[in-house]
């Protein structure tokens, strides 16, 4: 998405992800897809609620839209707008968040719902890219947004920050988005149960020629593998939660519910130790 250096057609090297069917089983996934999906899909179900009969919604970042069952429903038209085409050639505008709008997409608009799930951060130019959803959105239109915090470097190399709420609070307030809701997804534990079944995916074995070394490492390789399953394993069933706190400032992921106030600028700063 750097619009100095990348293409519609450059390649994507990405860490192996799996389907969001599979994320429970996923030794890294669990920790983080589970939250977002339930976090996600409830703002849709309560977004729909007030949305107008035949409201326009845009599934940016939209990959394989995991999304479109819930968001097409009733009278609702569905849009989706990424980088690149699926598999099922179901993605309706190419382009890029940060750079001049395709002038398809900006007729089809304005939208009354956006969906920017899990793309700010391989977003470069986060400024043209914050202006350009305003542009998108109607002037009360809402965005439910997140983000990683915590999560191993993806979509490499067009992966970009990690970002504090405070960092999104400013974005926000520049461009008038209101901050209707905000939470942080996991926590400081989970973030250490991610890392683990991170590690556990990512050992590499090694087969010295030397009998002797082989079985040192073979015992060295299996007790840490024991170590680290054993950790997961722990963070996974919640055996670890009564000796720590659940502090939120190591956390897995970042989830807003904006609204846009583009003709009444928010006044003052949100506090968000103080939303739910």
């Amino acid at each position: 998405m750097n619009s100095h250096s990348t293409s519609l057609e450059t390649p994507r090297a990405t860490i192996s992800r799996p389907d969001q069917s599979q994320s429970t089983h996923h030794p890294r996934e669990q920790f983080i897809l589970p939250k977002l999906q339930e976090a996600v899909t409830q703002a849709i179900s309560e977004s729909k609620k007030t949305l107008p009969s035949e409201a326009k919604i845009l599934d940016i970042g939209c990959g394989r839209q995991p999304y479109r069952t819930l968001l097409q429903t009733g009278q609702f038209r569905y849009f989706s707008f990424d980088v690149e085409q699926n598999k099922e050639k179901t993605v309706d505008f190419l382009g890029y968040i940060d750079q001049p709008l395709p002038p398809t997409l900006i007729q089809s608009g304005p939208y009354d719902l956006i969906i920017l799930t899990e793309v700010l951060e391989h977003v470069f130019d986060l400024e043209k890219c914050f202006s350009n959803l305003v542009e998108l959105l109607t002037p009360s239109g809402t965005l439910i947004l997140t983000c990683p915090f915590f999560f191993p470097l993806h979509e490499k190399p067009y992966d970009f920050w990690r970002m504090s709420p405070f960092a999104i609070e400013q974005l926000c307030k520049k461009f008038g988005l209101e901050v209707l809701e905000y939470r942080r997804l996991g926590s400081s534990l989970e973030c250490w149960g991610l890392l683990n079944g991170h590690l556990l995916t990512h050992m590499q074995y090694q087969n010295p020629k030397n009998w002797v070394d082989r079985i040192k490492l073979s015992l060295q390789q299996r007790l840490l593998r024991w170590f680290l399953k054993l950790n997961w394993n722990l963070v996974r069933k919640g055996a670890l939660t009564r000796y720590f706190s659940q502090d939120q400032d190591f956390y897995v992921s970042n989830y807003f519910l904006l609204k846009n106030n583009r003709k009444r600028p928010p006044e003052g700063s949100v506090s968000f130790e103080k939303i739910d």
